[in-house]
């Protein structure tokens, strides 16, 4: 018979643990207000339109821990496209504000895990910055590595009031975060 707070032997268990779903450190906005992401389109494939622009201001993302206009979670729904080593990669992202006018210029950033170790601060895991600017949509290009994990990675785009973002994690007060699957082929 075992009471409550006797320790008991027990034999050994393995657990696997995947770290793309669980270490990547957290980031997000902690104001509400101003500086949405209203559209992310990497390679013509565009974030789903239950959570595109305007219907992004009403609807969290699906994934676990997203906080409407503050972070949104994509991973859930799976890989938003397919990108390919070595190739030139087309994106842009619109930026809106919920409540209206008055627009500010807002930078924008983008990391992609490329080697798949649960961190975006290796080297050329930032992939493109923009500085603060109300020019929307933001457009650009990255191109994969040849060194690039194949299969599922996670791709951050940041958005922060009125300079880029400096680091994938922690938080800013102005702006907003959200996470993607894309996968390398």
């Amino acid at each position: 018979m075992v009471t409550c707070g006797t320790a008991v032997p027990s034999s050994s268990v393995f657990v696997g643990v995947n770290p793309f779903t669980d270490c990547y450190c957290a980031s997000g906005a902690t104001n509400a207000f101003d500086e949405e992401i209203y559209q992310v389109n990497v390679n013509g494939a565009v974030t789903p339109a239950a959570y595109a622009n305007a219907n992004g201001c009403t609807t969290p993302a699906p994934g676990p821990g997203s906080v409407l206009s503050l972070y949104s979670n994509f991973k859930t729904l799976g890989a938003l496209t397919s990108v390919y080593k070595t190739t030139s990669v087309p994106f842009s992202i619109s930026q809106n504000e919920c409540d209206g006018p008055t627009y500010y210029a807002n930078g924008i950033a983008i990391y992609i895990d490329y080697n798949q170790n649960g961190v975006f601060t290796d080297t050329g895991e930032k992939v493109w910055t923009k500085t603060g600017s109300q020019t929307t949509p933001a457009t650009g290009s990255f191109t994969v590595p040849a060194t690039a994990t194949l299969g599922a990675t996670r791709m951050r785009v940041m958005m922060k009031y009125s300079t880029a973002p400096t680091s994938p994690c922690g938080t800013y007060t102005y702006g907003q975060v959200e996470d993607y699957t894309v996968n390398i082929t």
